[in-house]
Formats: C-alpha cells, structure tokens, sequence
C-alpha cells in the first residue's frame, strides 16, 4: 500500500526536488548496494556520497545533461501518453518523489497506477512504471528483445533493481519496465511486468531478490549512520 502521505507534490528537477533527494538512497542507484558482497567499493562510494550529502547540505556535483538523457526527458511524456491510449489507464502521478516507509530511500517513478483505493481512504494499491527510452537502436533492440525481468537483469541490472525498488518504496507488488523508441514505425513499445509473487519453477526469483534488496538497504542505512557518527563525535 502506497500511503498519500508518502507522495511528495513536489515538481522534478527543481532545487526543491535535488534538495529533498539530498543523503537519500534513490532507486535509480541502489543497484550499487547488490554487488556479491556486502559493500563492493561502489556500494561504499555510493554511501560516502550520502554521508557527505548529509553532512554538507549540497550535492557533490550536479547531475551530467548528457545526449542520452536528454533524449530520455523529451520523449519519456510521449511514451506515457502512448501507453495510457493503448491500455486505457489514469495515472496517479508522473514523476512525483515517493518517500518510502523508511525516510532515507525515495523513488520518483515515471508514472504510478492506482489499482484501488484502500478502505480507509488513507492510501492505494498501485503499479509503479518506469520507461526507459535508449538512444542507440543498439541499446533499444537488446532491451525490447527481454520478455521477463531477469531477461532485464541480464540486459541491464540497473533497470531492474531501479523497478524493483519502486515496487518496494511504493509498497507495491507490481510494476512495470516500459521501454520506448520513437523512430521505430514498427515494435516502438515494449512493456515488461514486474511480479513479485510470479513463480518460475520452484522459485519466486523477484520476491528472493526484493527481499535481497531490502536488507541491504538496511545495511546500507547501519553503514551510513556509523559513519556519520564519527563526523558528528569529532564536534
């Protein structure tokens, strides 16, 4: 359940928005913190990060506009719009940051459908979906060709811990990975759910990962804060 306390009205990529993401665990890159170990050195550059985003109160670098996200930015809306003519869906929100139960993670999904509203009023049942739109064709084929989320694991790990933390943040048990290229006359869409309670075998491989995932944001979050600690005794 997504609680409406937890959806932030904020509007992306204002100084409002960086400044609420400060020393918060994003889903965009809490593929950091799945890494064989505990904390690989990009888990630990990832928490340094956020202890010194904390500590400072100023990002340590702005993010880098790059041709890739641009082209992401212009065409991610068109993509929204495309797929709430095909499958007849009202969005909650777009790009609206969600503070998840724990304070220190956030999300800010592309689009988030309401599935019902919770009888008390206080919440909803939602999918969370994220769409990616590649710039190469290269980089889009290889995507569309996925069929399931560890076809997306294989591809591209960052995209499928990004949904999976969104289905976390959202209290969700669903999402979905959209991916989008407009200069395709033909296949320019491609949607790949995300189940957590879908069994392949004898498995429930998304809800194994799901429940990886969350305690090594603990772990992460323990980490974070004996860190700051030493910062805070030296005062």
């Amino acid at each position: 359940m997504l609680l409406k306390s937890k959806i932030s009205q904020i509007t992306i990529n204002t100084e409002e928005w960086l400044q609420e993401r400060l020393s918060r665990f994003t889903s965009s890159e809490n593929h950091f913190l799945m890494g064989e170990k505990p904390f690989t050195q990009g888990a630990l550059s990832y928490i340094y990060r956020k202890v010194g985003e904390s500590l400072s109160g100023v990002a340590e670098r702005n993010s880098i506009e790059n041709e890739a996200t641009t082209h992401g930015n212009v065409f991610e809306p068109e993509a929204l719009r495309k797929y709430q003519q095909k499958f007849g869906v009202q969005f909650l929100v777009t790009q609206k940051m969600i503070i998840g139960a724990n304070e220190q993670f956030s999300s800010t999904p592309d689009a988030i459908q309401i599935l019902s509203e919770t009888s008390d009023g206080l919440g909803y049942r939602v999918k969370p979906i994220e769409v990616k739109c590649p710039l190469t064709y290269a980089a889009y084929v290889e995507l569309f060709l996925c069929d399931t989320p560890l076809d997306v694991w294989r591809v591209e790990k960052k995209y499928y811990v990004q949904v999976l933390d969104q289905i976390d943040n959202c209290g969700a048990l669903e999402g979905e990975l959209v991916v989008y290229h407009p200069s395709f006359r033909t296949g320019q869409m491609k949607v790949i759910p995300f189940r957590i309670m879908e069994k392949v075998g004898n498995e429930y491989p998304l809800k194994n990962d799901l429940d990886l995932l969350r305690k090594r944001k603990l772990m992460a979050i323990e980490k974070f804060n004996q860190i700051k600690d030493k910062f805070n005794d030296t005062n």
